[in-house]
């Protein structure tokens, strides 16, 4: 079940993805037993509205997987998402995954920013097919069915140094168009 605060500004509102707090994020059973994943716990942060990852360093671990679901009825009325956050500058290049239950593809979006504040928003057209390795399908002509969203996930590099990530707002975005931003700070409603 997804709770928090939802921005109204036309027929369809935003959806906050971060309203469940920390004990919604889960290293995911799929990489649990596998001898390069590192597992890490999520924080709260930002007085409990943010959510922090701390990557430790790592010299036989290569990543950290962290995941959280989506509502049943996937994320077919909005448009994509937004996402604030910062990063430490040896955090590296991470990922953000879509699942939309296809069992061969996800669907990715990869983040490379300098360390400090960042805001993104990623409309579902942005998110790239990637096969998943035991599986050699192949991506190209697969699309996104954001009907069909049944869990995101965070792919971490671990690297020489700890390095940290926290998000403070992740919103599934109702519209995309310029109308819709402008006007999406005209009013708040509590869910």
């Amino acid at each position: 079940r997804v709770t928090g605060v939802q921005t109204c500004a036309l027929p369809i509102c935003d959806l906050d993805l971060l309203g469940g707090g920390v004990q919604e994020w889960r290293s995911s059973d799929r990489v649990t037993r596998c001898p390069v994943h590192s597992k890490i716990q999520p924080m709260a942060a930002d007085g409990g509205k943010g959510i922090s990852f701390v990557v430790k360093a790592q010299s036989l671990k290569r990543f950290s997987l962290l995941e959280k679901y989506m509502p049943a009825s996937g994320l077919q009325s909005y448009g994509g998402l937004q996402l604030n956050f910062t990063s430490s500058s040896s955090l590296g290049s991470w990922k953000l995954r879509l699942y939309d239950g296809q069992t061969n593809i996800r669907f990715v979006y990869t983040i490379n920013k300098p360390d400090g504040a960042h805001s993104l928003t990623l409309p579902w057209s942005s998110f790239r097919a990637e096969h998943i390795r035991r599986c050699r399908t192949n991506p190209s002509g697969y699309s996104l069915q954001p009907s069909s969203i049944s869990y995101l996930a965070l792919w971490l590099p671990n690297g020489p140094e700890q390095a940290q990530l926290t998000i403070q707002g992740m919103h599934a975005m109702g519209d995309l168009s310029e109308t819709a931003q402008i006007g999406r700070a005209s009013c708040r409603e509590r869910v």
